[in-house]
Parts: C-alpha cells; structure tokens; sequence
C-alpha cells in the first residue's frame, strides 16, 4: 500500500485483552501470557499493515448478517477487526480473544460486564 495503514484499538479490545491476560495467567505465568498477546498482536500489525484486506472476513458474524468484520487467527487467539471504508488506511480492532471462545457468548457477556 501506497499510504502508511493505522491501527486503532477501542476501548472494548483493550478491555479484553486484560481479561484474556488474567485467564491465561491461571494456566502460564502472566509474563507468558502478555508475551503471547504482545506476540500475537505484533505478527497482526505485521500482515495488515502490508494488506489490511489480507484476512477474511468472520464467517461467524457473516453467519449474523454483519459483512465488515474480519477475523484474523494467529497463536490460538482471534482479533476481530474493520477496514474504514471512507479511507482503507484506517484499521479499528475491536475485540480479541481465544479460538476456543464462542464470539456471540464472549460479546453478550462483555456488553453485559460493561456496558
């Protein structure tokens, strides 16, 4: 891509990501799990900045009615994601979690918790 992509986290994904750092600190140290999510979210910014089209849409969310998330899978966790349309240089990252973690369930609970 011509144009420099940017990345935005909401407050949503951030939220999450410290809910997944504390579930996985049960089963690893907690050093371990921020090295998995740091990981994980570097190798995303990677990819996507290179193409932020490169991951496919979420079949899950398809499944819903919803054509403008995509769903990018790496290290046994998922990030779910939007390109802007107006500019396609813009990446909003709203949610991440576990490949085992029901997407519905994990956003009803959170909206829940939180909102």
């Amino acid at each position: 891509m011509s144009q420099e992509v940017r990345i935005e986290y909401t407050e949503t994904f951030e939220q999450l990501t410290n809910n997944l750092i504390s579930f996985m600190a049960h089963h690893m140290e907690e050093d371990k799990a921020i090295e998995k999510m740091q990981a994980t979210i570097e190798h995303f910014e990677d990819l996507v900045k290179e193409n932020p089209l490169a991951v496919p849409l979420s079949l899950t969310l398809l499944d819903l009615g919803i054509k403008t998330i995509r769903e990018y899978k790496y290290n046994g966790l998922r990030i779910l994601y939007k390109v802007k349309e107006q500019e396609m240089t813009t990446i909003q990252c709203s949610v991440i979690i576990s490949q085992r973690q029901d997407i519905e369930r994990v956003l009803v609970d959170h909206c829940i918790l939180y909102k």
